[in-house]
């Protein structure tokens, strides 16, 4: 699939909202509200058309076409949307899309290939890089400035934290 053709996640649904049909969206675009003015996709590619009814606390609450009480709305429960890369805004030269990370080469400071970047997590408390380093092993680390001291469009600088052991 070509780079404009990448999907990329931008939610999921989290539950059903009152008795008319509405979803709980939990948004990962950087305003909330705007995942529902893009094209959407689930994860076997069909369309999602969605519609904004208002923005909550941490989720945004939607109408999905076609879905007209709860029962179905709580059938959409985790159902993941995406957009193709295409839809989104073109980044600048220092920024860029979590999903661009992935597969990204990881090289030391001094300029050495240590392996790639295999998955990009977050389980609430910040972004989780995982590595799958040459060698076979993988290990997660905070995505941190002090840890990837560069973040380029083609490879990423790991700076391996030192750790301290009591004894």
């Amino acid at each position: 699939m070509s780079e404009s053709g990448k999907l990329i996640y931008l939610g999921v649904v989290i539950g059903a909202h009152g008795v008319r049909g509405f979803v709980k969206i939990k948004s990962f675009t950087s305003k909330m509200e705007n995942i529902a003015k893009l094209p959407l996709r689930d994860s076997t590619g069909n369309t999602v058309a969605i519609k904004l009814v208002r923005v909550a606390k941490d989720v945004v609450i939607c109408a999905i076409d076609g879905i007209t009480d709860r029962e179905h709305a709580e059938k959409m429960r985790g159902m993941k949307l995406y957009t193709t890369r295409i839809n989104l805004a073109p980044t600048s030269e220092s920024e860029y899309y979590i999903e661009d990370l992935k597969e990204l080469p990881v090289r030391n400071p001094a300029g050495k290939q240590l392996g790639c970047i295999s998955e990009v997590y977050n389980f609430g408390a910040g972004d989780i890089i995982e590595i799958a380093f040459s060698d076979g092993k993988t290990e997660m680390y905070p995505f941190k400035d002090e840890i990837f001291v560069e973040v380029a469009k083609n490879y990423v600088v790991f700076e391996e934290p030192i750790t301290v052991v009591d004894q």
